[in-house]
């Protein structure tokens, strides 16, 4: 699936979205709501929701949300973040989990020391 960064539109708006039965518009409001730093607690209770879904794609959102929801919510616990990347089960997620491994560890380091340069 491709996408682009959604633009947020408004908390009504998102939370109905995010309970659409439409899968694209499902997935463009998690998006939305991982990328902007609107509700921490409403992007964990999907992040958790997400990365224990059946469905291939919601999950995959989910792996892909944890460096999102690192990067947009400057208090989020990244050592939670962590476990729950843990918790994800399947070898055909291995490139989404090795990638949201890594920015964790970016973002981790870059709150430890914001005036430096990480790659």
């Amino acid at each position: 699936m491709k996408y682009e960064e959604p633009k947020f539109i408004n908390m009504e708006n998102l939370r109905k979205d995010l309970s659409s039965s439409s899968l694209d518009v499902k997935i463009n409001a998690l998006l939305a709501l991982f990328m902007h730093d609107v509700d921490m607690d409403l992007a964990m209770f999907w992040l958790e929701k997400c990365l224990r879904d059946k469905n291939t794609e919601i999950l995959r959102i989910g792996i892909l949300g944890i460096s999102h929801v690192a990067r947009s919510y400057p208090f989020v616990d990244i050592n939670h973040l962590r476990e729950l990347l843990n918790n994800v089960q399947g070898i055909n997620y291995k490139e989404y989990l090795n990638e949201a491994y890594s920015d964790l560890e970016i973002y981790e380091k870059t709150r430890e020391n914001p005036h430096e340069t990480f790659k």
